[in-house]
């Protein structure tokens, strides 16, 4: 399949970054960290003030413990940055039921 080619006055509206790591436990057992930051590209007015150009809004970590056939042993979600307290770290554990 082909890449399109890009639009050459597109602009961009949001980033989401994904940094998946994988560590060795010991034994047969394997951590999985996922991070995910969001970066405004714009100055944004949110509940908690004025957020600049680049300013991290949110920033969570997921991680699961597998074994080597890939069944998840233990798994969870923590919430490192939020704009919005009281409302975007009410996720719960949402992601787990996927």
């Amino acid at each position: 399949m082909v890449l399109p080619n890009a639009f050459p006055q597109r602009a961009l509206k949001r980033r989401r970054s994904i940094d998946v790591q994988v560590f060795s436990r010991g034994g047969s057992l394997w951590e999985i960290d996922a991070h995910i930051v969001a970066t405004k590209t714009r100055h944004a007015k949110l509940a908690d003030g004025v957020k600049l150009v680049g300013v991290h809004i949110h920033g969570m970590l997921f991680r699961a413990v597998i074994d080597q056939r890939l069944n998840i042993l233990k798994c969870g979600t923590q919430t490192n940055w939020m704009p919005c307290a009281g409302l975007c770290d009410q996720h719960g554990h949402a992601v787990l039921s996927l």
